[in-house]
């Protein structure tokens, strides 16, 4: 209940980056859910256009774009917790 207190009275600017997180975070988690293809599959033909199979397309191997996207989320997220839990290290101890 704090929480939701303390969100409501944030500025906006707040609580639209906290949606963007945790939209990121949702995709990162769900993305053997959600993504149609598996990491590393090949599923189609080189630099295809995007269709009804692959809503973004495909890359120079022939991998799903949405797929890459989803897991990349991953990468992304892992490396900014990493990061900024060190620069809070850093500056607590600095």
């Amino acid at each position: 209940m704090a929480f939701l207190k303390l969100l409501k009275s944030s500025p906006l600017a707040a609580r639209i980056g906290m949606v963007i997180i945790l939209i990121n975070v949702g995709a990162a988690l769900l993305a053997p859910i959600v993504a149609p293809y598996s990491e590393t599959e090949i599923a189609g033909d080189v630099w295809e256009t995007d269709n009804s199979d692959f809503i973004l397309g495909t890359d120079h191997l022939g991998r799903d774009m949405l797929t890459r996207l989803l897991y990349g989320a991953r990468n992304t997220i892992s490396i900014a917790f990493v990061t900024t839990a060190l620069c809070f290290i850093i500056g607590t101890l600095g």
